[in-house]
C-alpha cells in the first residue's frame, strides 16, 4: 500500500513539474480543483462516493492538454487514485473534448487486495462561469491484483465542478 501512494505521489510531482516547465505560452494555462461524484462499477463491489482532483489544463486555439489526479471512493478502506494525461479538441472557448489515458491504483483493505493497471476513456469540460466549470468523464481500467485474487477491472463516470482560476 506504501508502495502504491508512494508511486502516486510520485506520480502527480512529475505531472506538476512537467508543467511548471513548459516554454513560453500564447494562451493562459489554469490550475483547477475539482470536487464531485464518482460512479465506479467494480467486479466486486459498488464504490460509488466522492471524487477529488487537481489538474492542470493549456487551452490553445484548437489543442486542449491536461494532467491531473483524482482521488475517490466510498470510504478510507477502498480507494482509487488516478494520475491522468489528457489530450483534446476546443470546439469553442467554453467547451472541449477529450482523451483520457491515466495509472490507476486501487487500495482496498479488504479481501480483495491492491490493484493497479492503466485507464483509458473520454470526458467533456464546459466553462460554466468565469470561474466555475463541468467535468464529466468516463473511464474503463485493466487492473492486475497485487494478490491473485482474480480480475480487478472497473469502470468509473465522474461528474466534477471545477474551480479553475488560479
Amino acid at each position: 500500500m506504501k508502495n502504491k501512494l508512494a508511486a502516486f505521489a510520485t506520480g502527480t510531482l512529475l505531472m506538476f513539474s512537467a508543467t511548471q516547465l513548459s516554454a513560453a505560452e500564447q494562451k493562459p494555462r489554469y490550475m483547477y480543483v475539482g470536487i464531485g461524484y464518482a460512479y465506479i462499477d467494480d467486479i466486486i463491489q459498488n464504490n460509488n462516493g466522492a471524487v477529488i482532483s487537481i489538474g492542470f489544463e493549456y487551452k490553445g486555439e484548437n489543442l486542449y492538454l491536461g494532467a491531473c489526479a483524482y482521488y475517490s471512493g466510498n470510504d478510507i478502506e477502498n480507494v482509487y487514485m488516478a494520475p491522468e494525461a489528457q489530450l483534446g479538441y476546443m470546439l469553442n472557448k467554453d467547451a472541449v473534448v477529450y482523451g483520457l489515458l491515466s495509472y490507476n491504483i486501487q487500495a482496498n483493505d479488504s479481501f480483495a487486495g491492491d490493484s493497479d493497471g492503466i485507464g483509458y476513456g473520454a470526458g467533456v469540460k464546459y466553462q460554466l462561469f468565469e470561474d466555475f466549470g463541468l467535468n464529466i468523464n468516463y473511464r474503463q481500467a485493466t487492473m492486475t491484483p497485487v494478490l491473485s485474487m482474480g480480475d480487478r477491472d472497473y469502470k468509473a463516470a465522474q461528474v466534477l465542478i471545477e474551480y479553475n482560476n488560479f
